[in-house]
This record gives structure tokens, sequence and C-alpha cells, in this order.
């Protein structure tokens, strides 16, 4: 299976069922992730339709619905609320189409076999962006192995502090250019396309790995779901900025995802993957 590849979604049934006819076809160079992430505009952005409303979009339009008579004077528009949204609802959008596309992710398709050149110059430029470049890749042969280093992860470790100020530094910009209820409606809406997805392609491995292990399937799952939180927030945080989404070490560690590993962890001088 390969890593699936998307252009935008448009809104609409028929426009979905497209899509989806798009992703079955042959590999293409662009990860799904990046294509999400494009922000050149040479393809139509879809029509925004919310998830829930957002806090910009509830001021705007006031808790109420009102009939317009021909007599009715022209309505006040909260031009502070207008700004939000039209800030906020590019960036919903955007989350909303990653969302959409994860559940054709080919999530945990390739554990343990050896590393193509693809997944060796992915888990390079994840190295170089978290920075680690030193790092070796260290294939991990199985499902114990993987949960076994995952479960021992020193938390305090050079690598994880150096996530936990990336995660710091986007949190901070993405709350720059929106609110909190849209930053949580946002990551929220991911987490759990996230997390459906990549349980039920976990499972699927576990069974033909002929792994019974509850707490090794968890450890999966939980980490595709972050990585796909890390991913939501480099979207989010890069919407208004200079710097391209897919350039972000979280977008190359989501990649990994997309190419069938499980990037467990960098530890000491090696970068262990299953």
């Amino acid at each position: 299976m390969t890593p699936v590849c998307s252009q935008e979604i448009a809104s609409g049934k028929e426009a979905t069922v497209k899509h989806l006819q798009r992703v079955t076809g042959p590999a293409r160079e662009k990860s799904y992730f990046t294509l999400v992430a494009r922000k050149d505009g040479s393809t139509s952005p879809p029509r925004w339709r919310s998830v829930r409303a957002a806090p910009a979009l509830l001021s705007l339009m006031g808790r109420r619905r009102h009939v317009m008579t021909g007599t009715d004077p022209t309505p006040e528009i909260d031009t502070a609320a207008f700004a939000a949204l039209e800030q906020e609802a590019p960036i919903l959008l955007r989350l909303r189409r990653f969302s959409q596309g994860l559940d054709q992710i080919s999530w945990f398709s390739h554990l343990g076999e050896p590393p193509s050149p693809k997944v060796r110059r992915v888990a390079q430029l994840y190295l170089d962006r978290l920075g680690f470049p030193e790092a070796d890749l260290a294939i991990l042969a199985d499902y114990e192995d993987a949960a076994s280093v995952a479960e021992t992860h020193d938390w305090s470790s050079p690598a994880w502090e150096a996530e936990e100020l990336l995660r710091a530094d986007l949190t901070e910009a993405a709350l720059a250019v929106m609110s909190e209820e849209a930053f949580e409606i946002g990551l929220n809406l991911v987490a759990q396309a996230a997390g459906d997805s990549a349980k039920q392609a976990a499972e699927e491995q576990a069974s033909l790995w002929d792994m019974a292990d509850e707490g090794a399937l968890n450890l999966a799952v939980g980490a595709a779901v972050q990585s796909a939180h890390g991913a939501a927030l480099a979207l989010m945080a890069t919407a208004a900025g200079d710097q391209e989404a897919e350039e972000h070490a979280f977008a190359a560690k989501f990649q990994l995802f997309e190419l069938g590993r499980w990037p467990v962890t960098v530890i000491g001088s090696s970068f262990s993957v299953f």
C-alpha cells in the first residue's frame, strides 16, 4: 500500500467520490500533508462548511435568527468579529481537508521492513529539522522491540525536549492568528479522525503480526495521533506566516507515518523506526 496523495478536497458528495478515485491511483511524489499544506493557490479552495460554528462566526451572527424585511435597517456588522472570521475560516478549512484524508493514510503498512531510499530521506529531513542530523536510522524488527523502546523512552531526553519546544512555539504562533476555541475545534477534529483511522489500521496490522499486546497497540495509535497533532499545529501556525508547513520537522515525522512506518523515538545517536 502506498502513501496517500490527494488534491484539495472540494465540498460536495460528487467531489469527494472523485477525490477517492484519485487517491487510489499510482503514488505521487508529494505527500498528502504537503498537498494539503500548499499555499500557492494553484487549486481552487473548497467552500467552507463549519464543523461547529467558530466563535468569530457566532459573534458575527449573534445567537438569534432575524427575519429581514424591506423596511429593516441595514444590519450592523461587527468588523472585528468579521476580520477574525476571515482569518480563522481558511485555517479551519485546511484542517478539515487534512482530517478528511487521514482515513486514506497507509498507517503501519510497512512496519519492520528494510528502509526504502525515501524513508531514509524523510527520516534525515526530520532529524535535520529537529536538530539531530548526526543520529543514525535504526530499524526495529517487531512490535515487542518497538513497544519496549517506546516504554523506556526518556521523557527528558534532548530530542523529546526539542519536540516540546517546537510544539510550544507552534501553539503560540497558532494562537496569534486564531482564537482558543477555533484552535481547539481544529485539533479535536484532527485527533478524532487520526485516532479512528490509525486504530483500525493498527488492529489490522496487529492481527497480521499475531500481536495481542493491547499496550503496544495503544502506543502505536497514540504515536500516530500525536504526529497528526504536530502536523496540524504546523498547518495552523504557518497559515499566515512565511514558512511553509511542509518545511517543519513535524511534517517530516508525519510523512514517515504516511510511508507506513512508526517513528518511535530518538535515543542517543539512534533514531528508532519500526
